[in-house]
């Protein structure tokens, strides 16, 4: 029996939201571990590692966001506790890797995601346009932000999962390249990153060439 203690009173609404998360935490702990897409010492923090730690998105999802791409979903992470906790919203899971895209593929049935779709395949060759982006364990953030990019309309965000040691010269780097990175939440353990919001910046009319 997997039992968890249950965190998430603010993120989730309503005991079926919540039987869905218990649902798809155990599928990862008997299905993604055993092959491979989370970590076999992750087995007994699947909750607090992943499930909690997708659900950090939650407030920072815009309202005008109907439309969300998880991109490089892995194991379906933050994108399927997301799209239990927000079902009034469509959201594309995009991975590559046939065996992950498989396993998502199994969990969307299994547990019944109708505001869900996978796309297996990269990225770069993906055919839609999203209000919003998510990306978690995928990669360096301008890397990510250039995957992102041409997957978002002129107003879409990219929300990325940042890692510990993400600080003022990650914001920098970003600016130097046209992109506002902004935290929307910071970490609560030792081992979590911030979530940071980054879109394309506006240029204003001092930035028009020949101004």
């Amino acid at each position: 029996m997997f039992h968890v203690k249950l965190n998430t009173p603010s993120m989730v609404d309503g005991s079926q939201s919540r039987d869905l998360l218990l649902a798809y935490a155990h599928l990862l702990r008997t299905r993604a571990v055993p092959l491979g897409l989370i970590g076999a010492d992750d087995r007994n923090r699947i909750w607090d590692r992943h499930i909690e730690d997708s659900l950090r998105g939650v407030p920072c999802i815009p309202d005008a966001a109907r439309s969300i791409a998880d991109i490089g979903s892995g194991a379906g992470l933050p994108g399927v506790p997301l799209a239990i906790a927000l079902p009034d919203r469509g959201f594309v899971l995009l991975e590559n890797r046939q065996r992950r895209a498989a396993f998502l593929e199994l969990a969307v049935e299994e547990l019944g995601l109708g505001n869900v779709r996978v796309d297996a395949g990269p990225a770069q060759a993906a055919r839609l346009q999203a209000d919003l982006c998510l990306a978690r364990a995928l990669a360096r953030p301008f890397a990510a932000w250039s995957l992102a990019a041409r997957l978002l309309g002129s107003d879409g965000s990219l929300l990325y999962w940042a890692g510990r040691t993400w600080g003022e010269q990650d914001v920098a780097d970003l600016a130097a390249s046209g992109v506002v990175a902004e935290i929307q939440v910071r970490g609560t353990f030792q081992w979590q990153g911030p979530l940071v919001m980054m879109r394309a910046r506006r240029m204003s009319a001092a930035d028009e060439p020949g101004a």
